[in-house]
């Protein structure tokens, strides 16, 4: 580890070889100085992960300890069970359930430290961030969690691991459902990010969302009361609250 690396520079230093001989004076390094310089390290690790440039700017101890702290923190969230996966449910859509499914990825971490969300983000190889000012982390990202969910690579050895999680994961939700059919054909290679992909273009994509628009317009537009039928004036109002809802949602996905 860093950690066990630095402590063998550290005695190297205390115990020096002689030079031609000669002994050298010891070296030490204050415990203050040795406990930062390991933060350091892991500080730009995390920046080479992120594809961020080490400098003397974002490795000073302002900002650094900044990333110890919510390091510190991030550990501690890992530490926690995230829980079981959320199953599917037939009253929901498929587009609800990949919302929760992603809260649910996100508090599912992985050996590489980052919350399994990233394995399905959006842009899989994004351009490398830049850090706000006096911060390790971008203006976008806003944490260290963040930063690398949206910018830890998927060339890493370790991605394939974390996309053959997702996968187990989203085939555990969708067992027993009309569903599973679509995340079949990437069972094989235990890709979650290619089944939670293929979930979206079939049934939570663009085409999903023009007929929630045009179903919802024509409740909206057609559907009045009279006060003469078995629908009740409450009944008829949530569903008018509902269908604006979810017109709102279509126009904005």
């Amino acid at each position: 580890s860093d950690n066990e690396a630095f402590d063998r520079v550290v005695k190297t230093c205390e115990r020096p070889a002689p030079n031609n001989g000669n002994p050298v004076a010891p070296f030490i390094i204050p415990a203050v100085a040795s406990l930062r310089i390991k933060w350091m390290l892991k500080c730009a690790r995390y920046y080479f992960q992120v594809g961020v440039t080490p400098t003397e700017d974002n490795l000073s101890w302002s900002v650094v300890s900044q990333f110890k702290d919510e390091l510190e923190a991030l550990n501690d969230a890992k530490s926690k069970d995230e829980g079981p996966v959320p199953k599917f449910s037939k009253h929901q859509s498929v587009a609800k359930w990949l919302e929760t499914f992603g809260l649910h990825l996100s508090s599912t971490y992985s050996v590489r430290g980052m919350n399994l969300r990233g394995v399905i983000r959006k842009v899989a190889n994004p351009p490398a961030p830049v850090l706000a000012q006096g911060r390790p982390y971008s203006e976008e990202a806003g944490s260290i969690e963040t930063m690398l969910e949206l910018h830890a690579p998927h060339t890493s050895a370790l991605f394939k691991q974390e996309n053959a999680t997702v996968f187990r994961l989203v085939n555990e939700a969708l067992s027993n459902t009309q569903y599973i059919h679509t995340i079949a054909p990437f069972r094989r290679a235990a890709d979650g990010r290619g089944a939670v992909a293929s979930l979206i273009a079939n049934h939570a994509g663009k085409a999903h969302w023009d007929k929630v628009a045009t179903e919802n317009e024509a409740i909206l537009a057609d559907r009045t009361w009279t006060g003469t039928g078995n629908t009740t004036l409450e009944q008829h109002t949530n569903l008018l609250r509902k269908a604006y809802a979810l017109l709102v949602e279509a126009e904005s996905s």
